[in-house]
């Protein structure tokens, strides 16, 4: 192994990689230290005097080391073992450096300091540099922006204070194409005047940028829009906030009033509540209905008419009738025991009979219809298992026969008691003979009360 160089000094020996003693005596001249031999990685990171008025300085290889891709502290073992340190951010990061108190024992003396360099190898990602601790000030930019490095002096002040300054610029780069000397310029002469050629401005890049003086205004600096700069027809596309509409545009979702007679080309979907006076025009298509619910005439405290179900209008609850409503009383007596003899309620007569071809137990239909209900009110039981039956023949038939046109059943077996029950379908034709008939279940006699309620469509 090669053995370390000796140089001679002024006053001491200096080595590499060894602390170098020098007396700091005056001369009449100035005082020459001779620049101490070292490898190409070496270079001068601490520089003090100690006690005797000596200057020390001590001479390290600028090791490179890696920063961690984190927000973590840097060690004071990191800056003093390595001088130079890099970092590729994957994201904006934030180190602080060593407390004071950390890097004491490197700086012990007053004044004493401590050089090192980052590095930030990412093209994208900033790294910042801030104070481990209170007793420590930041001086300057401590920015290290992306493919960029910089060095900084740790300075030992007093005991309870240390300074990081930053010992080289972070001045972007820039193409300057050309510079006439003038006032306020280094270098040049004492007048004229300053040319800077920007690029032209885009979307990515900041430049030079025109503006028309149709639609713009520029003052001191300040550009602002004309009063009709913008041609809202022709230059404004999107939907306009509704805040910037004026009252008389509709708008989404506000109560508003309108004036005057508006025409709909279209279909309006949803309600619509108001006052007219009149509507007119309300004409359903072939598929769709004018559905208005319910109608206020006067006030809602005045007569109201809605629909109830299907075919069927009401007026304050009572309803419209579209069909002619008609009631038949039949009064008899069923003077037999059997349980299975048709009694045919009479029309007009107070004997009821079993023959189907009795002229006072029919009736002629005058209009297409139906029987709604029948309500039955025996003086004595007469069974819970009575049948009421629906009979119809059409023109040309003599008789209703033994054929019925449906049966429902019926408990009779409450003396003195109306039972009300309905057909399901006791429909007829206009001219048709219809009548209704009851079998007992029980072989009691009776007299009988019936009411036979039929609607007619006219």
């Amino acid at each position: 192994m090669a053995k370390k160089q000796k140089r001679k000094g002024p006053s001491g020996i200096s080595y590499v990689g060894k602390k170098i003693e020098t007396e700091v005596r005056e001369f009449s001249s100035d005082l020459f230290f001779k620049k101490a031999k070292a490898n190409n990685n070496a270079g001068l990171t601490y520089i003090s005097f100690n006690s005797d008025g000596k200057l020390i300085q001590e001479f390290q290889g600028r090791k490179f080391n890696s920063l961690a891709d984190d927000d973590a502290a840097i060690t004071a073992s990191e800056l003093v073992n390595s001088g130079v340190l890099t970092i590729n951010p994957t994201t904006s990061r934030l180190k602080t450096i060593p407390t004071l108190g950390a890097m004491y024992a490197f700086m012990p003396e007053p004044f004493s300091a401590y050089d090192f360099t980052i590095v930030n190898t990412n093209a994208t990602n900033p790294l910042r540099l801030a104070r481990g601790d209170t007793d420590t000030t930041m001086l300057g930019d401590i920015d290290v922006r992306p493919g960029t490095s910089a060095t900084f002096r740790l300075l030992n002040i007093a005991l309870d204070d240390m300074q990081c300054i930053r010992l080289n610029s972070d001045i972007s780069s820039a193409d300057i194409t050309s510079v006439v000397a003038g006032t306020n310029l280094t270098g040049g002469a004492t007048s004229g005047a300053a040319t800077i050629n920007l690029a032209d401005a885009s979307t990515s890049v900041k430049g030079a940028a025109s503006f028309s003086s149709d639609n713009f205004a520029a003052s001191s600096g300040a550009i602002t829009i004309k009063d009709g700069g913008v041609d809202l027809t022709a230059e404004v596309t999107g939907v306009l906030p509704s805040a910037n509409l004026d009252a008389d545009t509709a708008h989404l979702s506000t109560t508003q009033t309108f004036t005057g007679a508006k025409t709909f080309d279209e279909t309006i979907s949803g309600s619509i509540d108001g006052n007219a006076a009149t509507a007119t025009n309300l004409t359903a298509s072939t598929s769709t209905a004018v559905g208005l619910g319910t109608i206020e005439l006067g006030h809602a405290t005045d007569t109201t008419i809605a629909r109830s179900a299907a075919g069927k209008v009401t007026i304050e609850s009572a309803p419209i009738q579209t069909t002619q409503m008609s009631m038949t009383h039949h009064h008899f007596f069923m003077n037999s025991s059997s349980t299975t003899v048709d009694f045919f309620f009479p029309y007009n007569n107070l004997n009821e009979s079993s023959s189907a071809s009795q002229y006072y137990t029919r009736t002629i239909a005058p209009y297409a219809g139906k029987i709604v209900k029948v309500i039955i009110r025996p003086v004595t039981a007469i069974g819970t298992a009575c049948k009421l039956q629906f009979h119809k023949i059409a023109d040309t038939t003599a008789n209703f026969g033994t054929a019925t046109e449906e049966v429902t059943n019926i408990n009779l077996n409450t003396a003195e008691t109306s039972v009300s029950t309905a057909f399901s379908s006791a429909t007829f034709d206009a001219g048709d003979v219809v009548g209704v008939s009851l079998i007992k279940s029980a072989s009691a006699t009776s007299n009988i009360q019936a009411v036979i309620v039929w609607e007619y469509t006219v």
